[in-house]
């Protein structure tokens, strides 16, 4: 999805994906409990609830910093996965748990919009309040290593002269890598014959097996094909990790064009009561968040997986500015297109 507020891009301090921390146990919690702020966290069990499935990006940012967060809150940590329904299942049980602040949410942004938009849930934004954001996932062009192409403009030209013939992939239609070919087609005039897949992984291997022609993807989470392709562009303001996508200029330089940025946002959340009834509790959490962004041991982890520079921190105004701009942007799709986001 496109994001307008940009984040304040933390390198090489890090921490990504979204939580869900959902109470396991815990004694002192509840409503009737004082605000204690840090000091209730202490000797806690929680339980972080993902809405996605094992091995994804929300499961893996957050089993990366799991460590970080169990030293500096002085509790203990259990991720559980909760996918389904386009992380709507997961995302209804964190709406639905206790305020107090010993429950969390992982979630993406723009996933997390997706998912109330265009479903049949019981919850909207306001039913969340936002701890931070903690890593990026930019949008990227894939095409494999012989692909005819060599730079964005020859792609984008040749897309313009036979329309609907490029196959480019997407995890789904919900998602920002889907919004972001659009932005391009509108703002260029090409055309191209956009596939959905049910993931991530099975988009990136539809360009490995010769299915399609290119995969717009996130610049981290197709590293792992990145020896059999090839970046030609970015789809941000800048390119801010040249060494993780060949170095290839943005979209809107090279093709000298207002094109919106395309990016996923990896961020935390809490039930609204948690801020509302437990100001201190939830203060503590914010203020957690950027310092173990900080740990050395979880940036050591990342510097050796090449992923350090997908951390981007986020306050919560920054990220409740964020999600509410994806919103207005979703949003104002469903009224020019109510079918825009189903096959």
């Amino acid at each position: 999805m496109s994001h307008h507020p940009g984040p304040r891009w933390v390198a090489p301090f890090a921490l990504g994906s979204a939580v869900l921390l959902a109470v396991s146990g815990c004694g002192g919690g509840g409503a009737g409990a004082e605000d204690g702020g840090m000091d209730d966290f202490a000797g806690q069990s929680l339980r972080i609830i993902v809405p996605t499935a094992v091995g994804g990006g929300f499961d893996t940012t957050i089993r990366q910093v799991q460590g970080a967060l169990e030293d500096r809150l002085s509790a203990r940590i259990t991720v559980e996965n909760m996918e389904g329904a386009a992380t709507a299942i997961g995302t209804q049980s964190a709406a639905g748990s206790d305020g107090d602040c010993l429950t969390l949410m992982v979630q993406g942004v723009p996933h997390l919009q997706f998912s109330y938009l265009t479903q049949d849930v019981d919850y909207t934004l306001d039913d969340f309040a936002p701890v931070g954001g903690m890593s990026i996932e930019p949008g990227v062009i894939r095409v494999k290593n012989d692909a005819p192409w060599e730079s964005i403009e020859e792609f984008v030209e040749d897309a313009q002269e036979r329309p609907g013939e490029i196959r480019i992939s997407v995890s789904l239609r919900t998602s920002n890598n889907y919004v972001g070919l659009r932005d391009i087609e509108e703002a260029t005039g090409a055309e191209f014959n956009i596939i959905s897949y049910d993931g991530g992984g099975p988009s990136r291997t539809a360009l490995i097996s010769g299915e399609v022609d290119a995969t717009h993807a996130g610049a981290f989470n197709s590293l792992g094909i990145e020896d059999e392709t090839r970046v030609l562009t970015v789809q941000a303001p800048e390119n801010l990790w040249p060494d993780e996508t060949d170095g290839v200029p943005p979209i809107a330089e090279a093709l000298d064009a207002e094109i919106a940025e395309s990016a996923s946002n990896y961020t935390l959340w809490a039930p609204a009561g948690c801020a509302e009834d437990f100001p201190q509790r939830y203060q503590a959490l914010v203020d957690v968040l950027p310092d173990a962004l900080e740990d050395t041991d979880y940036l050591s982890d990342l510097e050796s997986l090449n992923e350090v520079t997908k951390v981007a921190h986020l306050t919560p105004d920054e990220l409740r500015e964020l999600a509410e701009f994806n919103e207005e942007q979703i949003q104002a799709i469903l009224d020019e297109s109510p079918d825009a986001f189903t096959e």
